[in-house]
């Protein structure tokens, strides 16, 4: 008489008896490290018990598809640009600071993704959700706005930094990383004053966000009390420029008369409009810059170092990463870059006038 051989217990009906998921059997059955130790051993005795074997032919597939399938060269990160809507076109500086990051994450062996991402709530959780299955460990924001961004999904389960001062001036609860434009206001105005400059005008957008308006205009008080034969207070001016700021600077620098011209944001396009416009002035006011480039000797000035806050952005995120240091934090780090010093061609006849 031929016995009837019993049925082979299938994995999904081992999970059942277990009371676990056909994928947590699966891993245990392998002594998978995400699972405890103890459960391992409680699904192999369960198995042993029931005859559970695993089927030889799709463990063969399995295996088949594993070595066919692409395996990564390397860790990523994610590179998210914080803007009100859509993909933006950076602007001069944000290029500088992405090109710091990129190049420190080459070094470092890191590859990145691009994202874009708005203050909407959904729209945050769709980057994300992307960025966590696609296993990447850190994440550096890009703001883009003038306002503070808010990060509404859950981004904890990865190293996160941000960059600028935006985000150093939100509530946001992660480490940034920006160019420090109170240092740079401060050491221009010094450098201004040993060169014997006494009646400075400071100028700059009105659509610079307040955050960065208080510590260009902070350094730039704080530098003059410091200066060698300090301005009197009637010939320090500031003028913040709304669009049409064209008839607005030439109305002020007829009036106040000033000797040198600080301006914060439109550095390349004032000497060119200066000479259409005051063909007079050329001979007589100087012009300097807070937020020059580097290697640009059309102007002086103060250059921030926007590749340099990429980099550091980068490095910082790169030992948080190593660290498995994931946020949101309490106290948050902030991180300032200094600026430096770069003598253009735009004081060279006042300085020989000055002495």
């Amino acid at each position: 008489m031929i016995k009837s051989v019993p049925p082979r217990i299938t994995l999904k009906e081992l999970a059942v008896e277990a009371k676990l998921s056909v994928a947590a059997v699966s891993m245990a059955m392998r002594n998978h490290p995400r699972i405890a130790k103890t459960t391992c051993e409680r699904v192999q005795a369960l198995a042993k018990e029931r005859g559970y074997r695993p089927d030889p032919t799709l463990s063969a597939l399995v295996a088949y598809r594993q070595n066919q399938q692409v395996r990564p060269t390397g860790c990523k990160i994610a590179i998210v640009h914080f803007a009100p809507a859509g993909l933006v076109v950076p602007d001069r500086e944000k290029r500088d600071e992405f090109s710091g990051i990129t190049e420190c994450a080459e070094k470092l062996g890191y590859g990145y993704d691009l994202f874009s991402a708005s203050p909407d709530e959904a729209e945050q959780a769709r980057v994300l959700r992307i960025i966590r299955n696609r296993g990447i460990r850190g994440i550096i924001f890009q703001f883009m706005d003038a306002e503070p961004a808010q990060l509404k999904a859950n981004w904890g389960f990865v190293a996160a930094i941000g960059i600028g001062i935006i985000a150093r001036h939100s509530t946001l609860p992660l480490p940034t990383v920006s160019a420090d434009h109170m240092q740079c206001a401060y050491d221009c105005m010094r450098q201004l004053g040993k060169l014997g400059y006494r009646r400075p005008s400071l100028v700059m957008p009105a659509s610079f966000p307040m955050p960065l308006r208080t510590e260009i205009l902070g350094g730039y008080l704080a530098g003059l009390r410091e200066c060698p034969g300090k301005p009197k207070a009637a010939d320090i001016t500031v003028n913040f420029l709304d669009e049409a700021w064209k008839p607005q600077l030439s109305a002020h620098l007829l009036q106040k008369k000033p000797d040198v011209l600080i301006s914060a944001g439109r550095a390349t396009t004032l000497p060119h409009w200066l000479a259409l416009a005051h063909p007079d002035l050329v001979e007589t006011l100087s012009l300097c810059t807070l937020d020059g480039g580097a290697g640009d000797t059309r102007t002086s000035g103060m250059v921030q170092d926007r590749r340099g806050v990429g980099i550091v952005a980068m490095e910082t995120l790169y030992k948080m990463i190593l660290a498995n240091i994931t946020g949101p934090f309490e106290r948050p780090q902030s991180i300032h870059i200094p600026g430096f010093w770069q003598e253009g061609k735009t004081l060279l006849l006042a300085r020989k006038q000055c002495r």
